[in-house]
């Protein structure tokens, strides 16, 4: 079993995703399901209650460092995974995800964004797309030279607990708030740890509008497995 902890705060415009992700989560073999709010809750109906939750905003990265330390405390298992509040699960994907050995103290995103299909998964040379996990290279080059900047949409992160304790003790150097920049950073100044998408990717993102008002159109997945025999092939 991986236990799960969902992030939510009130978006802009009353835009409203949390009860249809959770719905899908469930949907996706996950049982134990926490929500962490950042904030008051979002208009919620059914027997979901928050586990985590701050009286104002205190902002997107420290409400994750939050959120990583209450499940390294309550998690069952050794890894767990942290959803936002915007999302669409493959029906079953947690069974998947637990009978498929993954290495150690490394990240691995569940969703799959556009930059990191192409860059990782559709290169020139491969036809089809490479299918399977994968590192995403997160070193600077003359054509890609912040790749860390693109490679991770926070949509869905699995960690070993080791891996969220040092994601939460370390502060490498980051230009940006943006919560997948913040992650991927750290994992490229940790030379021991590595982060890994899937393709397909295992959960779309469905957000349109973002939490400053902005709208997300282009943050869908290239390729996402709407079923569990797709992620098998």
């Amino acid at each position: 079993m991986i236990d799960c902890i969902v992030t939510t705060s009130i978006r802009p415009n009353d835009a409203n995703y949390l009860q249809e992700s959770l719905l899908s989560i469930k949907d996706g073999g996950f049982d134990n399901v926490w929500i962490a709010a950042d904030g008051p809750l979002p208009r919620l109906n059914g027997f979901f209650q928050p586990k985590v939750m701050t009286p104002t905003k205190i902002g997107i990265v420290p409400f994750y460092r939050l959120c990583l330390s209450y499940m390294i405390e309550y998690a069952q298992g050794d890894r767990f995974i942290v959803f936002q509040d915007d999302v669409q699960v493959c029906p079953n994907c947690c069974e998947w995800i637990e009978r498929h050995p993954l290495k150690e103290d490394h990240i691995f995103s569940l969703y799959t964004n556009k930059w990191t299909h192409d860059f990782v998964f559709a290169k020139p040379k491969i036809f089809p797309p490479f299918r399977g996990w994968d590192i995403i290279p997160l070193s600077p080059t003359d054509s890609e030279p912040h790749p860390s900047l693109n490679a991770l949409g926070g949509c869905a992160i699995m960690f070993t607990k080791d891996a969220a304790r040092k994601l939460i003790e370390t502060r490498p150097p980051v230009r940006t708030d943006r919560l997948g920049a913040w992650i991927a950073e750290f994992a490229y100044h940790s030379h021991q740890m590595s982060l890994w998408a899937h393709n397909p990717s295992i959960v779309q993102h469905i957000g349109v509008q973002g939490y400053r008002g902005s709208e997300n159109h282009n943050k869908k997945a290239v390729n996402f497995a709407t079923d569990l025999s797709q992620l098998d092939k």
